[in-house]
């Protein structure tokens, strides 16, 4: 999350010649900001392979943290399943097809869907702080409101 919002917001801080209490509260905005975008980028890739039957994190096996929260909300040997399959260096279509399936039974893919929802308005709240100019905050909150729409399009 760092190199895709937080870094960029804060070097245009510094640019723009913020204070140390204006570039900490960027952070405040950007790390919440980030992590949504994250979230979101792995959850449509994952829902995206489940639709075509292959996943490009499962084949490259990329520990994202959806099947983190996959893993820990599974029951003992399903769990256990997992954590085998994704341990393997290289998964057949079958195994990817199994893995999709217990990250779907873990209903951990609604699950991050809201954490990338209260993320969101976290950021949101912190873009509104008036430690920040009025002119700086409402560029915020259109970059927030691009972002969203662009996590919910692509």
């Amino acid at each position: 999350t760092r190199y895709t919002v937080e870094c960029p917001l804060v070097l245009a801080g510094i640019t723009a010649g913020l204070s140390e209490e204006e570039l900490r509260q960027l952070v405040e905005i950007a790390r919440p900001a980030g992590l949504a975008f994250q979230i979101q980028n792995d959850v449509k890739e994952f829902v995206r392979g489940v639709a075509v039957g292959s996943s490009d994190d499962l084949v490259e096996g990329k520990k994202t943290l959806l099947l983190r929260v996959a893993y820990d909300r599974l029951p003992g040997s399903d769990r256990d399943r997992l954590q085998a399959l994704l341990q393997q260096e290289e998964r057949t279509p079958g195994e990817i097809h199994e893995a999709q399936s217990l990250v779907l039974q873990s209903c951990a893919v609604a699950e991050q869907q809201f954490l990338m929802e209260t993320l969101f308005e976290q950021a949101a709240l912190a873009a509104r702080s008036p430690v920040l100019p009025t002119d700086i905050r409402a560029g915020l909150h259109e970059l927030l409101l691009t972002l969203r729409r662009l996590i919910h399009t692509s």
